[in-house]
């Protein structure tokens, strides 16, 4: 009996090394990136989210000029989102509208014929925009709630 309580727990042990220190599949990509498209000057930009650890509670929010699927980013051309925080976009004209707690700092070497216009909102605003739906109606897509 004894015995077969050690290789239990021997077993145990490597099932929670493995689940925690190997990767998931395509941990090195990111998770979700949409292609923000302007018809007026054929620019493109890409909002990129990959959002890891064993609950979730990581995320990491790009606006980049590269469309780059494999996991890496450049602090000095590209605007950078840290934390778990609401992420709202609408998309008007030449200019990508933010919506986030937190303004994130635009890069000197991020360019872009893009505009982005980020807005800071309280917890208040969003749970406004979230209730019955109402950023729909007034048009944003959520990145992240």
């Amino acid at each position: 009996m004894r015995v077969f309580i050690i290789i239990v727990g021997v077993l145990l042990c490597i099932g929670i090394t493995v689940f925690v220190f190997l990767p998931a599949k395509n941990a090195d990509k990111f998770t979700d990136i949409i292609d923000i498209a302007s018809s007026m000057s054929k620019s493109h930009l890409y909002i990129k989210k990959k959002v890891w650890g064993m609950t979730a509670e990581d995320q990491l929010i790009l606006i980049s000029n590269s469309p780059e699927r494999l996991y890496s980013y450049n602090k000095q051309t590209e605007v950078i989102y840290h934390g778990i925080e609401p992420f709202l976009y609408k998309f008007q004209g030449d200019s990508l509208m933010v919506y986030t707690y937190r303004k994130a700092a635009i890069p000197t070497d991020f360019h872009s014929d893009i505009r982005i216009v980020q807005h800071e909102m309280s917890s208040l605003e969003r749970d406004s925009l979230f209730a019955h739906d109402r950023y729909k109606e007034l048009g944003f897509e959520v990145v992240s709630r």
